[in-house]
């Protein structure tokens, strides 16, 4: 999900300028993670303007325009085991959708839809957007 900006609801910690982040050490990460204290959350920034949201969240239509949603890639479209959203679902919102035909569970391989996956965000971003 790309975004116009970030919003007062969102419990981001964004450095003002990108340049001060530092990225933590993999002993760091290793002990964050073997804490297990990691708390669950159904949407999460994961670069500036850019979110990860459960299926709850992509169908949450008030919640994504509260956000600023400008775009919603589903990585989980399709018959079986998959997020039931589309381009409809999201046609009387000003939301662009992309989807990838993938089932949402452990053994799919995604992979092979990363290369299309990081162009159209690439496309997206470099638009402003």
């Amino acid at each position: 999900m790309a975004s116009r900006g970030l919003k007062s609801g969102l419990n981001a910690d964004v450095p003002e300028n990108k340049q001060e982040y530092v990225t933590p050490s993999n002993y760091e990460l290793e002990k964050l993670l073997s804490r297990s204290t990691v708390a669950y959350t159904r949407v999460n920034e994961v670069w500036t303007n850019i979110f990860i949201g459960d299926e709850q969240t992509a169908r949450n239509r008030y919640g994504l325009q509260k956000m600023g949603v400008t775009h919603v890639l589903n990585a989980a479209e399709g018959e079986r085991n998959s997020v039931c959203t589309g381009a409809g679902y999201y046609s009387d919102m000003d939301i662009e959708y992309y989807g990838i035909v993938a089932e949402d569970i452990p053994s799919f391989d995604l992979s092979v839809h990363f290369f299309t996956t990081a162009e159209y965000m690439r496309d997206v971003l470099s638009d402003g957007q």
